[in-house]
């Protein structure tokens, strides 16, 4: 069995938390959020395996727009390697986080996490 929609919302908050900011789910256009934003998603996509529109469900978004904001953090890790270190930085950091929030929560077994793609 495989649980999705707990582990995004989990996840939503770690980002959040990550970057300085109270909640990813706003009409805020700054940079600092959006690329937030953008974090979630590749980091939702890639590491959970969530879809597209599953992603853009948990942060009120489209999924055009989920996809969109993938395609900016993939150029942004090819281009900018000290970006590419900090995501994984933060990736491997927020990964027992969502664990322990999802056990927390009663969430039974923590979830099994997909490899980061390099």
């Amino acid at each position: 069995m495989r649980i999705v929609a707990p582990t995004l919302e989990y996840l939503l908050d770690a980002v959040a938390e990550a970057h300085g900011l109270t909640s990813l789910v706003t009409t805020h256009r700054t940079r600092q959020y959006a690329h937030a934003r953008q974090e979630f998603y590749w980091i939702a996509h890639h590491l959970i395996g969530a879809s597209l529109g599953q992603i853009g469900r948990a942060i009120a978004r489209d999924h055009t727009t989920v996809l969109h904001g993938l395609r900016m953090v993939d150029h942004r890790r090819a281009t900018d390697l000290t970006y590419a270190d900090d995501l994984a930085r933060r990736e491997a950091d927020i990964v027992p986080w969502i664990k322990a929030e999802f056990i927390r929560h009663g969430g039974g077994a923590a979830p099994e996490f997909r490899r980061r793609v390099a």
